[in-house]
């Protein structure tokens, strides 16, 4: 077979396809750890000195274009990048980096474009707008990212793999400066499937932004389903979450409108709509892709924008071929596992960050409405100054040693507990807590994904003692969503923060 980069790699393992055996329609044998056999990699090596010269710059992205010059006296640029780091030979990390912002005056970001050093590993990242320079400490220089606080959540930009980059419409900016954003964290996700030790990365993202401020702010919307178990050998399996008028209604108090919207899953994606619905009727997708390409996401522009009223309705689909896959595929942030989301880009920005997610049958934003008491107070206080989402993340010390008395309580009683084998007080240990004003409203899979993953307590606890400590059904037991996804997924829900 040959190799035409010249890399030592021959073109079909660059491809992930080693024995040449793909046909068209079809996915290859391996789907992560994909480079390009024309370019010789990695570029900075040794051996691909002087072999890529008939190649343009990599990180040029000719796809990027705006309606607007990029070059006026106005509008200036940053390259936020991480600092020079060893990428840890494991599969996924994700690595974060306290950034300061220009700040003198108030700015717009009107454009984006990817500023990519390691191909090889970077699978996607995040810039997360900051309202003080708390986090500055804790990542002062690159560190594996272990959630961040409130004052972090502003998404001001974002880049994954196959983006070229893009411009706001002409109209509207994301804030940032003396008056909104005057730092930021930068998150990086690094695919590192062969879990090589050499790789080293320094990406980031450059910002172009002006001081002459646009009409409105912009703002994106997070739609999906977190809630995924995939069968292996399947030619379709559908996932969809949808949002609903009553949320619309409550979140979104004024008309907003959509200028692009588009579609995230990973490798076993293969197409997906985000329709809206006004009144029961369906006025138009947002976005339709009927080949969906992971390497080639693919963003939906409306031009004249979408008007989108409160009380109108969202649903997000997502289809997924695992065929090739012989396990269960569960949600998860690796990129050999799943992810079904849409993301909306809007304006003007609502006071209230509002993404609306899904998690199986919990809608989280109708459980997050008043009415419902925000999920046993997660939205907010509920009485005696109970608020589920600081009770449960342990955000505030307020509750701290009623919530350390009651999990002691399961780990102290559970503990030599067989499964399948029930006792009393483990039973009436694990009431106890679920029956708090704290947790009383919070669906019993999401308490056991969060204490299962958590610090402290251990999985076969938690398990063992949901369902009246029946043990969970056959292929069930690793459905386990991660600590750090689950805090996103209430993040998603009342915040706006959301990680892909």
């Amino acid at each position: 077979m040959k190799d035409s980069d010249g890399d030592g790699k021959k073109n079909g393992e660059e491809l992930g396809d080693p024995q040449c055996i793909w046909t068209e329609n079809s996915t290859p044998s391996r789907t992560t750890g994909i480079t390009h056999p024309g370019i010789c990699d990695p570029t900075n090596s040794t051996i691909c000195q002087n072999k890529n010269s008939g190649v343009k710059e990599i990180c040029s992205y000719e796809g990027f274009n705006c309606s607007y010059p990029l070059d006026g006296p106005d509008i200036y640029n940053i390259t936020v990048t991480l600092e020079d780091t060893a990428v840890p030979p494991t599969e996924t990390n994700y690595y974060c980096q306290f950034v300061e912002l220009p700040h003198d005056k108030d700015y717009h970001i009107i454009a984006q474009v990817p500023h990519i050093v390691n191909r090889n590993v970077m699978h996607h990242l995040i810039l997360y707008g900051c309202t003080d320079d708390s986090e500055r400490e804790r990542y002062s220089t690159p560190a594996p990212c272990n959630g961040m606080k409130a004052s972090c959540l502003g998404m001001l930009a974002g880049w994954t793999l196959g983006d070229p980059g893009s411009c706001q419409s002409e109209n509207v900016g994301t804030p940032m400066g003396n008056s909104s954003y005057k730092y930021a964290l930068l998150e990086m996700h690094w695919n590192n499937p062969e879990k090589i030790a050499s790789y080293r990365d320094s990406s980031g993202i450059v910002l172009y932004y002006t001081p002459k401020l646009r009409q409105y702010d912009a703002d994106v919307m997070t739609t999906g389903q977190m809630g995924l178990v995939i069968p292996p050998g399947k030619d379709l399996y559908t996932a969809n979450a949808t949002v609903t008028s009553k949320c619309t209604s409550y979140y979104i108090p004024h008309t907003i409108y959509i200028d692009s919207a588009n579609i995230h899953m990973h490798y076993l994606g293969a197409s997906g709509t985000i329709e809206h619905f006004r009144n029961g009727v369906k006025l138009r997708n947002l976005a339709q892709d009927d080949i969906y390409q992971y390497d080639s996401p693919v963003t939906h522009m409306h031009n004249p924008v979408v008007e989108f009223k409160p009380g109108d309705e969202l649903k997000t689909t997502c289809n997924f071929n695992s065929k090739r896959r012989t396990n269960i595929t569960y949600y998860g942030e690796g990129t050999s596992e799943e992810m079904c989301f849409g993301f909306i880009t809007y304006y003007p920005a609502l006071k209230t960050p509002f993404s609306p997610v899904s998690y199986k049958s919990v809608d989280m934003c109708e459980a997050s409405l008043p009415e419902n008491k925000g999920m046993g107070g997660m939205a907010g206080d509920i009485g005696n100054g109970c608020n589920g989402f600081n009770f449960l993340y342990g955000h505030f010390s307020g509750h701290s040693n009623t919530k350390k008395a009651l999990v002691e309580a399961v780990n102290t009683t559970c503990n030599n507990m067989r499964v399948g084998q029930c006792t009393e007080g483990c039973i009436a240990a694990r009431k106890a807590f679920t029956d708090h004003p704290c947790t009383s409203g919070v669906p019993n899979e999401i308490l056991v994904n969060i204490y299962s993953q958590s610090d402290e307590t251990k999985t076969s606890k938690w398990q063992a003692t949901t369902a009246v400590c029946q043990p969970p059904p056959t292929g069930v037991a690793n459905n386990l969503i991660p600590i750090s996804s689950l805090a996103m997924v209430v993040f998603a829900a009342l915040t706006g923060c959301l990680l892909i």
